[in-house]
């Protein structure tokens, strides 16, 4: 399982020829937050930016993602999907009204780009009284670019 966070800044290295294609600026995901679409790849200047179908990594290491072809995919994000940057401060909320906490981190496993959860946090000191929380994908409701509801 992998975190955002752990993926976002890595090096993407082309396994084809060994090319350094720059590093990964965001993550795409579906609108119900079940899948990693795609993976945007920022090169050196860092305006030219590039998205790569998630199914186009070949590995995905604690040093380096590696993809099986330096050929950016046709994959637009569209209004519907959600990037890693954007889910991070959304305000999670129960099906009772109560608010849980922030969101700052998805979770997923790899190879099949399968969100598993959200990481949320309550602020500084309660993430130091009891830590931050883990929410499972199934018990997502609702979700859009203000907050995500939750239910138990």
């Amino acid at each position: 399982m992998l975190k955002g966070r752990d993926v976002i800044g890595l090096p993407v290295i082309c396994l084809e020829n060994g090319e350094n294609l720059g590093k990964v600026n965001d993550l795409f995901c579906s609108s119900n937050l079940e899948q990693v679409l795609s993976l945007q790849v920022a090169a050196r200047n860092e305006k030219d930016l590039k998205q790569y179908a998630f199914n186009a990594v070949a590995s995905m290491g604690r040093d380096a993602v590696l993809l099986k072809t330096a050929e950016p995919s046709e994959f637009v994000p569209h209004e519907n999907c959600f990037s890693w940057q954007k889910i991070k401060g959304i305000r999670i909320f129960c099906n009772q009204g109560n608010e849980l906490g922030t969101a700052v981190d998805l979770l997923f496993d790899f190879p099949e780009g399968r969100i598993v959860g959200l990481e949320v946090s309550e602020g500084f000191i309660g993430d130091l009284l009891s830590g931050r929380h883990f929410f499972s994908n199934e018990l997502i409701q609702t979700c859009n670019e203000n907050c995500i509801i939750v239910g138990f």
